[in-house]
């Protein structure tokens, strides 16, 4: 069985990266798969318009830049904050 950080374990954590990169591991709500990804905070411009259609702390989502997805297009991912394993510097 997987044990999760709490919400505020989660956001604890991500924000003391600051700026910098660092690995998340999280299970996808979409398929429950566990899912390792090299991210970095700071995220201002989050879709083409700007601004997102909702509210990603309502949804317990942190909005982040996948590194390895950004040397092909577009990185922006949203992480659950529900379902992080491990919060760790790269």
């Amino acid at each position: 069985m997987v044990a999760y950080l709490t919400i505020k374990q989660a956001e604890n954590r991500m924000n003391a990266m600051d700026n910098r990169p660092f690995r998340v591991t999280f299970r996808k709500r979409t398929d429950g798969n566990i899912r390792t990804m090299k991210v970095k905070n700071g995220v201002s411009d989050a879709t083409k318009g700007g601004t997102l259609g909702y509210d990603p702390e309502t949804h317990n989502l942190r909005h982040v830049v996948d590194l390895d997805a950004m040397l092909m297009g577009s990185g922006w991912r949203m992480i659950p904050l529900d379902r992080v394993i491990s919060v760790a510097g790269v």
